[in-house]
């Protein structure tokens, strides 16, 4: 048994209306800047066409003094874990040999 073969579809169907304009969006919240030109975040700068983010601004000020700089080696001595018991030992010799090639390409079998 075959399933019915549905007739056309009537015009008013397929052709549905068009979707109404929305209604505009307000002016503007005063209180909301529309912009961050340099002009409205520095207005008596000098930077001279240098765009400074007033959010960058206020985020570094709040950070200001709360990192230190750390060596890669001193920072990975104190949180890398020792080497866990059933792991293999790398070879490091296998990465000197892979390091010494100068392209990419190369450092495939």
């Amino acid at each position: 048994m075959s399933a019915p073969v549905p007739g056309p579809v009537p015009p008013a169907t397929f052709y549905s209306p068009r979707p109404a304009t929305p209604e505009p969006l307000p002016a503007s919240n005063p209180d909301t800047p529309t912009h961050n030109r340099l002009a409205t975040a520095m207005p008596f700068s000098s930077m001279g066409g240098y765009f400074v983010e007033t959010a960058f601004i206020e985020a570094a000020k709040e950070v200001k003094g709360k990192f230190a700089v750390v060596s890669p080696k001193n920072f990975l001595d104190k949180h890398l874990p020792d080497h866990p018991d059933g792991m293999p030992t790398p070879s490091r010799a296998a990465f000197r040999k892979v390091a010494q090639n100068k392209q990419e390409t190369s450092m495939y079998p």
